[in-house]
């Protein structure tokens, strides 16, 4: 585990998950005084060992992704390979940088600054590279608002609301996921070589 706190922001990354219970990439997302469970709290388990309502189609996580032939190699498989190759500790922000081997040999990098309007993630590599999110549907009892246009997200929910932007473009994968919090619609942002996701 690599975890990363700025003022109220804090970051959990799962370098080697138990693929039963997490999934490898960044599996907590949250803010002091916010519900836990509006940005993330628990990465996604294809066949977890807790129960949810519905099956989850794939492990899942706040993690990238890059192309490779007809689809895209996801970091959020156990097989991927993560080495923290920098690290940043200062007045303005915290920032690591992980270089990601997925199991076909491809690369991509991952990076995650905290500072006190959020939290960003980047992606670079050669080719077509995306991050992958989830916006918080529903707790078992209260559905969530939420709004996407092609450059940002918004989840409202109890009072609060998580605003993800993107420099790329935001698309639906037409995926839920659950865990112990609720259920998760699957997006990711996209873009060419490189691409970016605040978090706020």
């Amino acid at each position: 585990k690599v975890m990363c706190r700025y003022k109220d922001y804090f970051v959990e990354f799962e370098t080697m998950a138990d693929h039963h219970y997490d999934a490898s990439g960044i599996g907590r997302i949250h803010k002091r005084g916010v519900p836990s469970a509006i940005c993330l709290s628990v990465p996604f388990s294809e066949h977890p060992n807790y129960e949810i309502d519905i099956e989850n189609p794939s492990h899942f996580s706040v993690c990238t992704g890059i192309k490779t032939g007809d689809g895209y190699a996801y970091t959020f498989d156990a097989s991927t390979k993560y080495k923290l190759v920098e690290k940043m500790v200062n007045d303005e922000c915290v920032q690591v940088k992980f270089e990601c081997e997925t199991c076909d040999g491809a690369k991509v990098f991952q990076t995650c600054i905290l500072s006190g309007d959020g939290v960003e993630v980047r992606a670079s590599g050669n080719g077509d590279v995306r991050i992958l999110f989830v916006l918080f549907d529903y707790d078992g009892e209260q559905e969530t608002k939420i709004s996407v246009s092609e450059k940002s997200a918004i989840v409202s929910y109890k009072g609060s609301r998580c605003v993800y932007s993107t420099n790329g473009v935001i698309t639906d994968m037409n995926r839920m996921y659950a865990n112990r919090n609720g259920h998760y619609r699957a997006m990711a942002a996209n873009g060419k070589d490189s691409v970016s996701l605040k978090i706020e």
